[in-house]
């Protein structure tokens, strides 16, 4: 079987800070690791809110939010991105074989996030996101849970980062 992602919305980025890095992630001392690799959130100390907005070809919304928060028994982070466009023409041939609009439909992609990070020590992080994920394309949507992992290790003077991203399907994607 054969597959492709044509639409990834963590592909844009998950912080302005981590697209300025080249798109390197996992070393983000903010809320925005949830995104990234749930293990660095060990990094957030206190309490951490990250927001990004853009705009794509002047049209599709790309909105990222996510708050996470140091307590005695591990750092609990919760994140959302979402891409939206609305109005987008829905095109048929007439019987002049004219293109005219028919009607109209939104597009909607959403990638939710609830994620904790546990230190065994000052040089071991592990942690773990529940991802959840909507897509709705006209009358066609779909949604998703999946897990990851992350491991983050000091080793001599270099900061690691691993993860593992879409490990674990829970009941497969469900289309309507």
């Amino acid at each position: 079987i054969y597959g492709t992602y044509y639409n990834l919305i963590t592909g844009v980025g998950t912080s302005a800070k981590m697209i300025g890095l080249g798109n390197i992630q996992g070393f983000d001392h903010s809320a925005a690791a949830i995104f990234e690799n749930p293990a660095s959130l060990y990094l957030v100390k206190g309490t951490s809110f990250s927001a990004f907005k853009t705009t794509f070809m002047e049209s599709l919304e790309y909105t990222n939010l996510s708050l996470a928060s140091y307590t005695p028994f591990g750092t609990v982070g919760l994140g959302i991105m979402q891409a939206s466009s609305g109005d987008i023409p829905y095109t048929v041939k007439n019987a002049n074989d004219e293109v005219e609009v028919f009607s109209y439909f939104d597009y909607q992609n959403v990638v939710a996030k609830l994620g904790y990070s546990l230190s065994f020590s000052d040089h071991l992080h592990v942690g773990s996101n529940l991802s959840y994920f909507f897509q709705r394309i006209h009358t066609v949507s779909g949604v998703g849970m999946n897990l990851d992992l992350g491991l983050v290790s000091e080793i001599d003077n270099f900061l690691v980062s691993l993860s593992l991203k879409n490990y674990m399907d829970f009941p497969k994607i469900k289309l309507s």
